[in-house]
């Protein structure tokens, strides 16, 4: 894996290089019970990535754009377990008495995934081989709630590692941004649009992931929006809690078997220009309007698959037609998508509270829908976070700390939105 990782990506392997370089020098020392900390968003992708190139590391077969989701976050801190021992040669040595990987996830002592010791193993690979850390993460947002808990995951581990070594002493800028955002890919697609900073935090909201003309590569960046879309509102109407049967990562390899994933990929780039143009001059309408038609398209291919993937149940129909028929007949700027699950996220901007307030209230009053959940989270703020935080801390320790993430049954969902208490500050 590891090999593989920096033979198809240079510039990574130079940054790695570097590090093993700094170690040489004196100047990066890792030592039992050293730590770094981070926390790192989810997103909401409104251009989906469905579908992996072969043969090529995490690599999508299409661009994507996303929404960054800043009340839904992972918070991590790293520990390290060993110490650096003398260079072989100029070398880190790899010896079999590593010490282990551990992880206690949500509070709670968990199996680290062979997947993730892996990725901890890859990023330190040349420099720190002989060092293992133990992982702590906690997410503020519910299990299988429709949010990607994988992208906030990986997000913040990759920014945890570079706490823990002090990136931006070694990195410029620019380069520890890239080391963010293709670590962050590596250890799960989505995840490099999580991983994205910036001083203003609200030009970080929208993110694009580009795959290369060639394809042989891709760039993850924040878009140039129209102060329109700075205020957009979120929020995932939970229908269904329970596991996927079938993950995204056989989702990806399923959908080279539909007939119709040639089909979605061919107007991408074509696609991809029109939403930048629309998000760059404010045209909701556009930005409706493709992002509604992207979601049908990528069900349309899980849907025609050799596995028949049927992430979109029939209460997921009836609440999206629903919400589409209300929203028509007001004119009102909202607009719905749905990831690989049961659970669609509706998108408005401030002016159409009072519209998803009263379809809420529709929606509620239908029996079918009465143990459906809200979760509502601002978009504003912070994003990727590097660093020990009071806020980290105390998510950590499992202690009450501020987090404007409400999640409410669906009735007292639509008295929240009623009172306009759509205010992170409160």
């Amino acid at each position: 894996m590891n090999e593989n990782i920096f033979r198809q990506n240079p510039r990574l392997a130079a940054l790695s290089e570097r590090l093993l370089h700094a170690r040489q020098r004196g100047e990066l020392l890792l030592q039992s019970g050293d730590e770094g900390w981070s926390s790192a968003p989810s997103n909401i992708a409104l251009l989906k990535y469905w579908g992996k190139k072969n043969g090529l590391h995490q690599l999508p077969m299409n661009s994507s754009v996303s929404l960054t989701l800043n009340a839904f976050r992972a918070y991590t801190r790293l520990t390290v377990r060993g110490r650096f021992v003398p260079l072989k040669d100029g070398q880190s040595p790899s010896f079999a008495e590593r010490p282990h990987f551990s992880l206690m996830l949500n509070a709670s002592e968990a199996a680290m995934p062979a997947k993730m010791e892996g990725f901890l193993k890859s990023i330190l690979h040349g420099f720190a081989d002989e060092i293992a850390v133990r992982v702590e993460s906690v997410n503020n947002f519910p299990t299988a709630c429709g949010v990607a808990s994988s992208a906030a995951g990986y997000a913040a581990l990759a920014a945890a590692v570079a706490d823990l070594l002090n990136l931006k002493r070694f990195l410029s800028e620019a380069d520890l941004q890239f080391w963010l955002t293709e670590w962050a890919r590596i250890g799960s697609g989505s995840a490099t649009r999580s991983a994205v900073f910036a001083q203003a935090p609200e030009s970080s909201q929208y993110v694009v992931w580009e795959l290369a003309e060639r394809g042989d590569s891709s760039a993850t960046m924040s878009l140039a929006t129209h102060p329109n879309f700075a205020q957009m509102q979120h929020c995932v109407l939970v229908l269904d809690s329970s596991e996927k049967s079938v993950g995204s990562s056989e989702g990806h390899v399923l959908a080279q078997t539909s007939v119709l994933q040639d089909i979605r990929l061919a107007h991408y780039p074509r696609r991809l220009q029109e939403f930048r143009t629309a998000l760059a001059e404010g045209d909701f309408r556009t930005v409706q309007r493709l992002s509604e038609l992207d979601a049908f398209e990528m069900h349309a291919v899980m849907l025609s698959g050799a596995t028949k993937l049927e992430y979109m149940s029939r209460k997921t129909s009836q609440a999206i037609a629903h919400f589409v028929t209300y929203r028509d007949a007001h004119a009102a700027n909202m607009l719905w998508t749905l990831d690989a699950g049961a659970n669609p996220h509706f998108l408005f901007l401030p002016d159409a509270a009072q519209h998803m307030q009263s379809y809420l209230t529709q929606l509620a009053q239908q029996g079918s829908f009465s143990g459906a959940q809200l979760l509502w989270g601002n978009t504003q703020g912070q994003s990727i976070e590097i660093g020990e935080t009071h806020g980290l801390r105390a998510a950590l320790r499992q202690e009450p700390y501020h987090s404007s993430l409400k999640q409410l049954p669906l009735a007292e969902a639509a008295v929240f939105f009623a009172e306009g208490d759509l205010d992170a500050s409160r």
